[in-house]
């Protein structure tokens, strides 16, 4: 997701076609937050808890969540380094620099200096699931973690396997997770998964695990939207929004001891309200 000097990660070439489409009077605006064992925390705030809260029309809203003007993909970077300083990490049997939490950037498109969004591009870093051998020599701390990781991409899966045999009600409310993700899933959106597969033979068991995780993701069917919604979201994107204070803007953070979590399973989502 991140890259490295020889290469751009999936943030970074994602936003260089995003800014290449974003002309005035529309701009971009970012936040970054993780789910660590059932908690919201903003990364860019120092991992200020947040709150996920469901409006009267069933839309999760993050409140307390900061959100950042960003005019290009180098602006995005100290955006990018600030959440991965902050986020939480640890060391198990089968990783030194494991992630310990599901990670989130989004990115925000609104008409410059209004409050209304016309759509969002959601970015979802999940930790890798985790065996009991993985983690039977650490402390309780790391084993709860890796119970909690576990418990949400079970909850995700889930929804998924809902979704794809057309479940009228589906389990959102069953972890954080799936209920942030709940308007990747609902409403006009699209999805896109990127597994993360080894062809080493000791890890044969996960890359089956993760091949059958997207394989699903890949089958679900494509959301259909209403002939009145698309009249809706045209509106909406006709009219623009309300006025609201300018963003906030932040610093880059001082240095934090640790190195990169490991990554083993990478969703990026697109979703649009307005059209």
């Amino acid at each position: 997701m991140l890259g490295d000097a020889q290469q751009d990660g999936m943030y970074i070439l994602a936003a260089k076609d995003i800014f290449k489409k974003v002309v005035t009077p529309f701009e971009i605006r970012g936040s970054c937050f993780e789910i660590y064992c059932e908690k919201l925390y903003d990364l860019v705030q120092g991992r200020k808890q947040v709150q996920a809260r469901e409006d009267a029309n069933g839309v999760v809203k993050i409140c307390g969540l900061s959100n950042h003007v960003i005019r290009s993909e180098e602006e995005l970077m100290p955006l990018v380094a600030m959440s991965k300083q902050y986020r939480a990490q640890g060391a198990t049997s089968a990783n030194a620099q494991s992630s310990r939490s599901h990670a989130v950037l989004k990115l925000y498109l609104h008409y410059e200096g209004e409050e209304e969004e016309i759509c969002n591009f959601t970015f979802v870093d999940l930790a890798g699931s985790e065996r009991g051998q993985d983690t039977s020599d650490r402390d309780q701390k790391t084993r709860r973690e890796g119970c909690e990781i576990n418990k949400s991409l079970l909850a995700l899966k889930e929804c998924i396997r809902g979704l794809d045999s057309g479940h009228k009600h589906i389990k959102f409310r069953g972890s954080k997770l799936t209920e942030v993700l709940k308007g990747c899933f609902t409403g006009h959106s699209r999805s896109v998964m990127i597994a993360t597969v080894s062809p080493a033979q000791s890890d044969v068991e996960h890359s089956m695990n993760t091949l059958r995780y997207a394989h699903r993701v890949k089958q679900l069917p494509p959301v259909k939207v209403s002939q009145e919604n698309r009249k809706v979201a045209t509106r909406s994107v006709s009219r623009g929004g309300r006025k609201s204070a300018p963003p906030q803007s932040f610093a880059p953070p001082p240095p934090k001891a640790g190195a990169e979590g490991a990554r083993a399973g990478r969703v990026g989502r697109s979703t649009s309200r307005g059209g």
